[in-house]
């Protein structure tokens, strides 16, 4: 069963860079296979400018074939890229009527029937579904938009904060959420929670909104309570070692006494 596997390190930006490449790659091969044959299983009237749909393709199926031949042991995680790649930076902002995943599924069957290229094609179409897909999307929306915040330090502040405010919007549709949950999301949410507040304890101008973000779920308490009980052991061990050091004066001192006195 597909669930979330991040890759918010080097394999993320190494996806995220290859997924930029095929912005701006032009193929004759390629554009023929979206113009005469994968357009046929797609309900194009439902693109409000078919450019569109012949944009997302190209880049689809160039976007697949880089993907196989740099990393084709990792087609699935670098597949999920792929999705937040259409829909968070081709499409975004764009009037579309068509099923989402459906889709994400017709491009990725027709570079497998054509190209064929893909071992565990099968399986990931068959148990791949939107909602893993979404919560992944805003996930690294989250993540490009801290670095966009940490990048751009030459920008307005109020233009930096946008990206920020960003980051809040999409945390707080998880917040109440997950607040008793503690899947894998969560985890990975979690995850960035503590990137976004690490930042901000040193690089915070952004006055009206959130610097720092509550850890989410089941795990939060467990977050709150691992330093409280690190700090009362801690504690404990320094009145020990108070103790042992006055017991040991106090015996050294008039032990000494005693000695002379009795000597």
């Amino acid at each position: 069963m597909y669930s979330f596997s991040f890759y918010f390190n080097s394999p993320f930006y190494k996806y995220k860079n290859l997924f930029n490449e095929a912005i701006t790659k032009k193929d004759d091969f390629k554009e023929g296979l979206c113009n005469d044959i994968i357009k046929v299983n797609v309900d194009i009237h439902k693109f409000h400018d078919e450019n569109d749909f012949n944009n997302v393709c190209q880049v689809s199926l160039s976007y697949l074939a880089d993907l196989y031949e740099n990393y084709h042991n990792n087609m699935d995680e670098g597949c999920k890229y792929m999705y937040y790649g259409i829909y968070g930076k081709i499409l975004k902002n764009k009037i579309y009527d068509y099923n989402k995943l459906q889709l994400y599924k017709v491009l990725l069957k027709g570079y497998y029937d054509y190209i064929n290229q893909w071992d565990s094609f099968e399986s990931y179409i068959e148990e791949i579904n939107e909602d893993i897909l979404e919560k992944n999307t805003d996930l690294m929306e989250m993540y490009d938009n801290l670095d966009n915040f940490k990048e751009n330090t030459n920008e307005e502040i109020k233009e930096r904060c946008i990206y920020v405010n960003k980051c809040i919007e999409i945390y707080s549709k998880y917040a109440e959420k997950y607040k008793t949950n503690n899947d894998s999301f969560c985890v990975e949410l979690n995850k960035f929670i503590e990137r976004y507040n690490k930042h901000m304890e040193t690089d915070f101008p952004c006055d009206n909104s959130q610097n720092f973000l509550p850890y989410i779920g089941r795990s939060n308490l467990k977050i709150i309570l691992i330093p409280i009980i690190l700090i009362t052991l801690k504690l404990f061990i320094l009145y020990i070692l108070y103790k042992v050091n006055i017991n040991y004066i106090y015996q050294y001192l008039y032990g000494n006494t005693l000695f002379y006195i009795y000597s």
